[in-house]
């Protein structure tokens, strides 16, 4: 009898961060202690502004470690994170954090420019540096940091991640934390220390080699060699184990290794979840609770799991762990009897109960509003919202029910029968999107907008006046809804398989997609896709209807155009223009008047930085970072402290 363990890289990186951080952790500490009390032991020492600057230096490389492996080692290895549950945590420990790095990059620049003052052959240089201008100095530039940290006090919030209800520690504002990865992270504590450092450093131990013995005291000359053997120690590991870590991070980020080389200069790619869609949360009946809803224009009816689903829903993926309606739970809810019964146009169904209770959208409680608790799903196994909330024509609702739109209307709740669309198409940005009942946000749109009627009050449709590509007409005259429940851009078969050829497209039978080749062919060959609409032409670039998936070492790219024969609500081959084009056109959707308006979208410009995984979303990355930054501590902590006690 044999019996088999499969560890998995998440286990692993928890038994390497345990067994590896905690050594670590108290073997830094020690260390640091250790040199502290070197340092201020010896006479000569506290009298040297150089020994001062690594003083404080071992000071607050100490605070980095409570502060920053410790927090690791809880997260990693025993999946305690106290910044997801204390504001208060989750902004000072960054802040600190922040403080301390500065400072200690700070004193070991200074240190290094010590040096090289000390040991210059001119003698008013080496009489720059004394105890009280490091003090001063060091006041300073901690004054300078602290002040630097108070955006990290502002804008570091606990918010709410969508897909899983859970609150996090992480940046709101955009333009912050693109300071924090690039001039933070790259330049402030990586490329200008190392250059610093590494600048002085080589003209001290040039000087230090040049100093004639006869005419400096014995004791001085063996204090600055033994100074500049530790900084020079320092500047070594900046250069051959920092460097490589910033150099590494900044791969990480910004682009992939892997990335196949084009003819011409790099473009970056987008890197996006595995599930191209946006959600929300809602909140039905009293008390309340909340639920993951996926806002779909191209259905009509709600509908929320109920806590008496069936076996088909217990197996879902998405639900466990969530919410499940119980109207006996909520003394608002009253019956209805209806039922739904409702197919989508992937072959996902779902079958439930009509009930009427309370629902809460933001900052909007609809009374009344009947929702359907569902006992049998089928279909969305690997989604992550909890239901669907349709945005379409009440004529498509499977059982007279009116939705949710209607009755905000009717009950007063917003000024206009309109709602509107944002959607970001950069996963990283928080929020990524948003929905206005009653409104437009003209910060979110460039240029104006334009309108086209509702040709049948059904699903948003209307009627495009063409869609071309490299010289060819694709359809005149075709129909065409806007539907936010659908990733891709759908079209009739033959006319998706004429644009995909006319863009240079091969038809993949077992995805269902078109493959085209982006190793050797420049990008700027391919097409632009325009589809006309009312009096404006609404462009897609190579950029944005091109994904990049990535299979093991491979990688291949497809077009966002897919083929599948589509009828409306009275039989019309129709296509379905989805989330790759509404996250870069805003979308406004007009009841009163039956229109659609479409607007290019401030985020139009926006492309790919990363390509998306064919098997969903990798943990190599946190995993092998999480290895790299252990074994920065093993180096930095263990043989940097060994060396200094050497030269000591």
């Amino acid at each position: 009898m044999s019996t088999s363990v499969n560890f998995t890289r998440n286990s692993a990186s928890e038994e390497i961060t345990i067994y590896l951080g905690i050594p670590i952790l108290g073997t830094g500490v020690l260390g640091g202690t250790l040199n502290i009390i070197v340092f201020m032991s010896l006479k000569t020492f506290r009298q040297s502004s150089c020994a001062f600057f690594l003083t404080i230096m071992s000071f607050v490389n100490i605070g980095q470690l409570l502060f920053s492996l410790l927090s690791r080692i809880m997260i990693t290895g025993f999946d305690a994170d106290w910044t997801d549950y204390s504001l208060v945590y989750c902004k000072f420990r960054n802040y600190f954090l922040q403080v301390c790095a500065l400072t200690s990059y700070t004193c070991m620049c200074l240190a290094t420019i010590d040096q090289f003052l000390a040991t210059s052959l001119h003698v008013h240089w080496q009489k720059f540096f004394n105890i009280k201008k490091a003090y001063v100095l060091c006041i300073l530039f901690f004054i300078i940091w602290i002040l630097h940290g108070i955006p990290t006090l502002i804008w570091y919030n606990l918010s709410l991640l969508p897909t899983t209800g859970r609150l996090i520690c992480t940046i709101t504002n955009p333009v912050f934390d693109l300071y924090i990865a690039y001039g933070y992270l790259i330049i402030l504590t990586g490329i200008l220390p190392i250059c610093i450092t590494v600048l002085f450093g080589f003209l001290a131990y040039w000087n230090v080699r040049q100093i004639p013995y006869r005419t400096v005291p014995l004791v001085r000359r063996e204090l600055d060699k033994q100074l500049t053997s530790m900084v020079l120690v320092q500047v070594v590991f900046n250069c051959f184990i920092i460097l490589p870590y910033i150099i590494c991070l900044f791969l990480v980020d910004t682009l992939d290794p892997n990335t196949p080389t084009y003819s011409e200069n790099f473009i970056p790619f987008e890197r996006t979840s595995a599930e191209f869609y946006w959600i929300g949360l809602i909140s039905i009946g009293t008390p309340e609770k909340t639920f993951i809803i996926n806002f779909d224009t191209g259905s009509t009816d709600l509908w929320v799991p109920s806590i008496q689903c069936l076996s088909t829903c217990d197996n879902m993926h998405f639900l466990e762990n969530k919410a499940k309606y119980d109207s006996y739970s909520s003394y608002t809810s009253r019956a209805n009897g209806a039922t739904l019964r409702i197919a989508y146009g992937d072959g996902s169904y779902v079958n439930g109960i009509f009930i009427n209770d309370t629902v809460t959208i933001g900052n909007l409680s609809i009374l009344n509003q009947a929702f359907a608790q569902a006992n049998n799903i089928s279909g969305f196994s690997s989604s992550t919202f909890d239901g669907v909330l349709g945005l379409a024509y009440p004529s498509i609702g499977t059982s007279g029910q009116i939705p949710i739109f209607y009755n905000m209307w009717q009950q007063g709740l917003i000024p206009d029968p309109i709602f509107s669309f944002y959607f970001n198409p950069n996963p990283n940005v928080y929020p990524g999107g948003e929905l206005i009942f009653g409104g437009v946000d003209s910060t979110k749109y460039l240029d104006s907008i334009t309108y086209v009627d509702v040709i049948i009050h059904a699903y948003w449709e209307f009627m495009m006046n063409s869609v071309q590509t490299n010289g060819k007409t694709i359809c005149s005259n075709c129909r065409a809804i806007l539907d936010t429940g659908t990733t891709l851009i759908v079209g009739p078969s033959n006319q998706i398989a004429l644009l995909n050829y006319a863009i240079g497209g091969t038809y993949d039978h077992e995805i269902g997609l078109y493959t085209v080749d982006c190793y050797t062919r420049l990008l700027s060959d391919f097409p632009d896709v325009e589809f006309s609409i009312g009096n404006m032409t609404f462009i897609l670039s190579v950029l944005q209807y091109l994904l990049i998936l990535k299979d093991s070492d491979n990688y291949i790219c497809y077009t966002v155009f897919q083929g599948v024969n589509l009828r409306d609500n009275r039989g019309n081959l129709i296509w379905i223009l989805g989330d790759y084009f509404l996250s870069r056109f805003y979308s406004i959707y007009n009841v009163n008047r039956n229109q659609i308006g479409l607007a290019k979208s401030i985020s139009y410009s926006y492309s790919q930085i990363h390509p998306k995984s064919l098997f969903g979303n990798s943990s190599n990355k946190n995993y092998f970072q999480n290895i790299f930054q252990l074994f920065i501590y093993v180096i930095i902590f263990l043989i940097r402290n060994i060396l200094f006690f050497l030269n000591i």
